[in-house]
């Protein structure tokens, strides 16, 4: 599975409030169906906390220099797999982390242990 960062956010996500996002597709494949917008309160805590965990990590991967581009796609899409969410997951709540103001304070609550 290759994993690529989309978006002008990719680093500082959770510090900021951008939005990370791994694709299993080209960048042209329509995220959702128009119209199956996602909100703060169709993800569970358990999932933004998932999500956090995985944003966190690939921005760390992210701001590696010493890693190879290539390695650095390996990683990334490792960390979104040990985050317990499928790369679906992922992207539906990156994508939904960009216009939802609480999704995002859920995000970075998660991000920084508060609750």
């Amino acid at each position: 599975m290759k994993l690529a960062l989309a978006g002008t956010a990719a680093l500082g996500a959770v510090a900021t409030g951008g939005a990370v996002q791994a694709q299993s597709a080209p960048q042209s494949a329509p995220q959702q169906a128009p119209g199956a917008a996602a909100s703060s309160a169709d993800f569970s805590d358990q999932e933004v906390k998932q999500f956090a965990t995985a944003a966190v990590s690939i921005q760390n991967i992210q701001k590696d220099t010493a890693v190879s581009a290539e390695e650095k796609q390996t990683k990334m899409a490792g960390a979104v797999q040990s985050s317990g969410l499928s790369p679906e997951k992922f992207n539906q709540i990156a994508v939904a982390s960009r216009s939802d103001t609480t999704l995002m304070q859920r995000i970075q609550s998660a991000a920084t242990g508060n609750p």
